[in-house]
């Protein structure tokens, strides 16, 4: 929570003036050097519903392309119950990833307007079931998202994103993580 009211409150600090964009509120001139977000992460792990948070940083060149880096965790919701030969025990998925994410803003100066992003990241997953924890690295983590997203003031907007994620190499049998994915996203800055 700390590193992510830093990240916010360093990434408002750091605009300068440039072009008109709408917000709810007013148009203004402003422009965006950089971009703090935080996100709520829906989707599933193992076939279980899962719940997770995402936090990053980076900055918008040219007015429509963002580039930055983001580190997000999930886990699942409930337990599940595993069979084994022996017995039945509850077991819990997280997956951790970080990495960088690079997208386009199509008319960033409408008050609502469409955003995409591809993200490339290193991941690796916890599957913990008592008394013990499975570790297993996963290599690449693939994120494309496509989202709307409203300019609610001159310095915070307020999106909604879709999106997909595939992890290569994907030759663990014990956790399938490609799954849909969504998100609810705040992102500040001086837009």
């Amino acid at each position: 929570m700390r590193l992510t009211i830093l990240v916010v409150a360093v990434c408002t600090l750091c605009a300068v003036n440039g072009q008109t964009r709408t917000n709810i509120f007013a148009s203004e001139e402003s422009s965006l050097k950089f971009e703090a977000l935080t996100s709520l992460k829906f989707m599933e792990l193992s076939g279980i519903s899962a719940i997770g948070y995402e936090i990053g940083c980076g900055g918008i060149y040219g007015g429509n392309w963002n580039i930055g880096l983001r580190f997000s965790q999930t886990s699942t919701v409930s337990p599940q119950m595993e069979r084994t030969s022996e017995l039945i025990r509850e077991t819990r998925t997280s997956l951790m990833s970080g990495g960088l994410y690079i997208g386009y803003i199509h008319q960033p100066q409408r008050l609502v307007h469409f955003r995409s992003e591809l993200g490339l990241d290193a991941a690796s997953w916890k599957r913990e079931a008592s008394p013990m924890i499975y570790r297993e690295k996963i290599v690449l983590l693939i994120q494309p998202r496509f989202g709307l997203e409203a300019n609610i003031t001159s310095w915070m907007s307020l999106s909604g994103w879709l999106g997909y994620q595939w992890i290569y190499p994907a030759e663990n049998g014990r956790i399938r993580p490609d799954s849909p994915q969504g998100l609810i996203s705040l992102r500040f800055g001086n837009f």
